[in-house]
């Protein structure tokens, strides 16, 4: 390797290099953001959305560069081993004791404080339990029977909605996307899927779906189509739950 590996970010972006691919083509085959792809490169995840946003880049980033994310971070550690990693661990900040002891007086005043406010109110706050069960015993007129109507009409209503045995998602691309399928905590799909291209999974409780290009597909649950998943700039989106609870707050409305 020609250069000095300072962290991993530096590292993939040898890899980059070594492969001739400027950092616009790889936004381009990747549909993530420029900024986002240099941020990764010069190591500064903390610019990333979350955590998840980090995970999603660096396999989409690596995809294009066919190299897998965990066989490529245990090659890394081999590397931190050499002369060619030249990392420099920032220097512990040593903690004053100082401090800690500011701390812990601001704690015993704070605490002393609300000792002493309960103090003060507890004859209102003794009066105020006394009234409060007189009030809360006394008679409803005129309005006590609409509790019990209201109770009546919605019970049908709530013992008539059925659960399907299971969900069946369908994704349907119209342009190229990364996708991340977790069905029943079990990772049942993670690569790219291309125009026109079509994937169905089933699950007995729910669905985690993450999307690299959003508006390039569209989703289906037991052959009702989803309220599109895009957000109105794009973003990807990321970890949406669908369960046998909730999924037909994702239906179009029309499909309800």
């Amino acid at each position: 390797m020609n250069q000095t590996i300072e962290n991993f970010g530096s590292y993939i972006k040898s890899l980059r290099e070594k492969k001739r691919l400027s950092l616009e083509e790889m936004a381009a085959k990747t549909k993530i953001s420029l900024q986002y792809l240099a941020a990764l490169e010069e190591n500064r995840l903390e610019e990333l959305p979350s955590k998840t946003h980090e995970r999603l880049f660096l396999r989409a980033y690596l995809q294009q560069l066919g190299e897998d994310l965990d066989q490529l971070t245990t090659r890394f550690k081999d590397i931190e081993l050499t002369e060619e990693f030249k990392y420099k661990p920032k220097p512990k900040v040593k903690k004053s004791i100082y401090l800690d002891l500011i701390f812990i007086a601001g704690g015993v005043v704070l605490l002393s404080v609300i000792i002493w406010a309960l103090f003060i109110d507890s004859p209102d706050n003794s009066v105020e339990s006394q009234i409060n069960p007189a009030r809360i015993s006394l008679p409803l007129t005129g309005e006590s029977a609409t509790p019990k109507v209201v109770s009546e009409t919605l019970a049908p209503a709530v013992t008539s909605a059925v659960k399907p045995e299971k969900l069946v998602l369908r994704l349907e691309a119209t342009g190229k996307s990364w996708v991340e399928i977790n069905a029943d905590g079990h990772k049942a799909f993670y690569d790219f899927i291309s125009p026109h291209q079509k994937k169905e999974w089933s699950c007995k409780d729910s669905f985690v779906i993450t999307l690299g290009n959003p508006a390039a597909v569209i989703a289906y649950v037991n052959d009702q189509k989803l309220k599109p998943l895009s957000t109105p700039s794009n973003k990807p989106a990321i970890d949406i739950k669908i369960n046998l609870e909730n999924y037909k707050t994702f239906l179009e409305e029309r499909a309800q």
